[in-house]
């Protein structure tokens, strides 16, 4: 295999995708846009109506940030901040290529196994070690207990959901969770 980055690729064939116009120079930047959702869930009639709305609004949040790989002269830069009402103080110059996710896909390719590592085995929490199928609101009722995730296992977490949601005690399951697979139950 070989591979090639997009940007180098766009850059090579520049003069093609706009014919008819002259290129002076040309400048590689990735332009990050304010993404926050604005729903005020007390006053939704509807919250998944708001969360629609608030996702189509989003799509043309302000400008935050951008980087830069260079390439363009400070005046090209800086027409190119007026445009998205950026400054200086909010460019990032990086010394390299934009968009390194791409990496994570090699390891998939045939032939490269020595970018592959062993899959990683959470383990079970210490503070439950010995206490494997209790209910762990009764263990909670004892003493905390402390899961320091990916670590240690998720499952966990989800055994204490499971469990709260059919306990007749529990009145409600508030709780905050960053990123979350997609395969995840709750």
């Amino acid at each position: 295999h070989r591979f090639v980055y997009l940007e180098d690729v766009i850059s090579y064939y520049a003069i093609q995708f706009f014919q008819g116009y002259g290129i002076e120079e040309a400048m590689i930047f990735r332009l990050t846009r304010d993404a926050d959702l604005e729903i005020d869930e007390e006053d939704a009639k509807d919250l998944l109506t708001e969360v629609e709305a608030s996702l189509r609004r989003r799509r043309r949040g302000d400008a935050v940030r951008l980087e830069g790989v260079g390439g363009g002269s400070p005046e090209l830069l800086r027409t190119v901040l007026a445009s998205v009402e950026l400054e200086e103080i909010d460019v990032y110059h990086i010394d390299g290529h934009l968009d390194c996710r791409m990496y994570f896909d090699f390891s998939n390719y045939p032939g490269y196994d020595y970018l592959r590592y062993k899959p990683f085995e959470s383990k079970t929490p210490s503070d439950l070690i010995g206490f494997e199928g209790e209910n762990l609101l009764d263990v909670i009722r004892e003493r905390d207990i402390f899961v320091h995730h990916p670590f240690e296992s998720f499952s966990v977490v989800e055994q204490f959901v499971a469990q709260a949601a059919v306990d007749p005690n529990v009145l409600a399951i508030k709780q905050t969770l960053y990123r979350v697979s997609g395969e995840s139950p709750i």
